[in-house]
């Protein structure tokens, strides 16, 4: 679908009155976009003038047989694309809320750190790969030492029986 200036006046309008610009609190502040409500249809269109994002629904949110529509996207780029998109037709308090969203710094991908959350360093000696979850990874300083406090808490507890 070809998006018209007309497309998104009116979804610039939807989204002032139904949606919503926030933060993720983990596992990096990324900026979270949605718009959603009970008109199927009314979503549908969102997400097609969008062009990108996921549609939810969840049943029952409001009342017995009420169902729930929300269009969300999670990546900044897409974030960034929609406020582009919708920011002729933004009042004043959305337009500042976005740029406060767009302004948050953001903790890398833990798939780029190269140390773990004790400062260790992810090298070729220190660092662990999980078997049978590709990318996943962990600091095997950190496991040896949850390791020997696991094991003297357990030490301890057979002490006391």
């Amino acid at each position: 679908m070809e998006r018209t200036r007309e497309d998104l006046a009116w979804a610039a309008g939807l989204f002032e009155g139904e949606g919503c610009l926030t933060l993720s609190q983990r596992p990096r502040n990324a900026p979270i976009v949605t718009m959603g409500m009970m008109d199927k249809d009314v979503v549908d269109r969102f997400e097609v003038i969008m062009g990108f994002g996921k549609r939810y629904q969840e049943a029952e949110r409001y009342g017995p047989g009420k169902i729930f529509y929300r269009w969300q996207t999670t990546t900044f780029e897409h974030a960034q694309a929609t406020i582009a998109m919708l920011w002729p037709w933004l009042g004043e308090r959305r337009k500042q809320r976005a740029a406060e969203i767009l302004a948050a710094p953001r903790t890398p991908h833990y798939r780029t750190r190269t140390h773990c959350k004790h400062g260790h360093l992810y090298d070729e000696e220190n660092t662990k790969h999980w078997v049978g979850s590709p990318g996943t990874r962990y600091c095997r300083q950190c496991a040896a030492h949850r390791s020997r406090v696991s094991y003297a808490k357990k030490k301890r507890e057979m002490k006391e029986v």
